[in-house]
């Protein structure tokens, strides 16, 4: 079980923690102060009655744990926030912003390995419902009395 989800019970005193529920409470105080560093570990240690040895092993423990899970985590959230600003940059018609973020979303996935070099261009599903998101704005326009387009936007197709 990752330490972010060991129940920290309040009925205890610090000092009769298991290690699971010490690490689990040392990371939710990291959270919250914002970085470890922060955090002075010999009043932790006093806290804990543990080693100040003992509180500087728990950091590696839990910065090792942080780190394995960072790239699931981080590749989750990229998926999301991607796609919801995409959708959204293109339902205000701001075509060129989203056409940056697809770029800087496709350099990540090569960077990163998730795309070969070979893959580069290649129209996604999601792009192309994007594509036709805009054409479909477009003759709207064309038909609708707003015949004129912005010429940077049609300069992207």
């Amino acid at each position: 079980m990752a330490y972010k989800d060991v129940p920290i019970r309040d009925t205890k005193k610090p000092s009769g923690y298991h290690y699971t529920q010490r690490r689990a409470a040392i990371l939710q105080f990291i959270k919250e102060v914002g970085h470890p560093g922060l955090i002075s570990q010999t009043e932790l240690a006093k806290e804990y009655g543990v080693s100040q040895a003992q509180i500087s092993h728990d950091f590696k423990a839990i910065k090792s744990e942080v780190v394995k899970h960072i790239g699931v985590d981080t590749d989750f959230i990229t998926e999301i926030v991607y796609h919801k600003s995409v959708k959204e940059l293109v339902k205000h018609e701001k075509y060129r912003e989203a056409c940056q973020i697809l770029d800087w979303y496709n350099n990540w996935l090569f960077v990163t390995g998730r795309k070969k070099n070979a893959e580069q261009g290649k129209v996604t599903p999601f792009w192309e419902e994007i594509n036709q998101e805009y054409e479909r704005i477009k003759k709207e326009r064309l038909l609708g009395g707003d015949k004129k387009i912005n010429k940077n936007q049609e300069e992207l197709y």
